[in-house]
């Protein structure tokens, strides 16, 4: 990200949500960000996701769960295929022995559920590789316009006694000084 970007923040912390990570259920964060101007968090949203993108090791295991996502749908569809020409088959089967009244028995029901989990199977793996992304963001940053530092009277107070603090000192130094000057010039004198 630009480097101007990064002047406008004060603090930047991340806590993992999750700590058991397994293949299904990746790991998940909480980024708590302050910034000086609230107009920064969609450009410093994007820089976060694009900087957690691009690191080589999130790439390639995207690129390998890609791949094997589409061998998984090639093979539903391949199986898929043979079960509704076995399908078609034992239909035509079923038709033929009609006609001649044979006392040949087939489910063909069990065909037709093989053949919607397949189908149930196929729309997850398409749903899944069409949301595989490095990174997704559940909720981006909320923009708070309450400042989280110290509050004006906070360092008006500040302010104050510091003022009256060096005041006091100055004119306990300014008193001693001057009595000592008094005494030096009495012993002086007498």
């Amino acid at each position: 990200c630009a480097e101007d970007l990064l002047r406008g923040v004060k603090k930047m912390k991340g806590s993992e949500i999750q700590k058991i990570f397994t293949p299904n259920n990746p790991s998940g964060f909480y980024i708590e960000v302050v910034v000086k101007d609230i107009e920064l968090l969609p450009d410093l949203q994007l820089a976060i996701i694009q900087g957690l993108n691009n690191i080589d090791f999130v790439k390639r295991q995207i690129t390998i769960k890609k791949e094997n996502i589409k061998q998984m749908i090639e093979q539903v569809q391949v199986e898929m295929k043979r079960l509704d020409s076995t399908k078609t088959k034992v239909e035509g089967i079923l038709d033929k022995n009609e006609s001649r009244s044979s006392s040949l028995m087939l489910d063909v029901s069990g065909l037709n559920g093989q053949l919607i989990n397949m189908n149930e199977k196929l729309l997850g793996y398409k749903s899944e590789l069409q949301f595989l992304a490095p990174v997704q963001v559940l909720d981006g940053f909320s923009k708070n316009n309450n400042p989280t530092g110290p509050s004006l009277f906070v360092w008006l107070g500040l302010g104050l006694f510091t003022c009256l603090a060096l005041a006091y000192l100055f004119a306990l130094f300014s008193s001693v000084n001057a009595k000592l000057k008094a005494r030096k010039t009495g012993m002086q004198n007498g």
